[in-house]
């Protein structure tokens, strides 16, 4: 078994590629909805998003043995916030995720 080792794969064939509880630590940090102008290719929001999301979490968790860390952000447009992380947490919950509570993090930009 190999230790201290970083893989970079992408999320969609997480659970073809590895087996389960193949990695001790899953730190993630997927495209935030539709946020970034640059990113033509990712055209996700709303519940479709959270949907995504949550497929893409129970992948990850299938494929950890600790603890799975995903950074999200909702969007807020004309102050309309999205709510799309505190939707994903309710569905992951409801599926018998075992989440923690959030830290605080503040930051300029998206």
């Amino acid at each position: 078994m190999q230790k201290n080792v970083i893989t970079v794969a992408p999320v969609e064939t997480t659970k073809e590629r590895y087996p389960r509880d193949a990695f001790d630590l899953v730190l993630t940090s997927p495209p935030y909805e539709n946020a970034r102008a640059d990113n033509n290719d990712f055209n996700l929001r709303g519940e479709h998003y959270v949907e995504w999301m949550v497929d893409v979490c129970l992948q990850l968790v299938e494929v950890c043995s600790g603890l799975v860390v995903v950074v999200i952000e909702g969007v807020t447009r004309q102050f309309q916030y999205s709510a799309t992380p505190l939707l994903l947490a309710a569905d992951l919950h409801r599926r018998g995720v075992v989440l923690r509570k959030p830290p605080i993090y503040a930051r300029w930009g998206i």
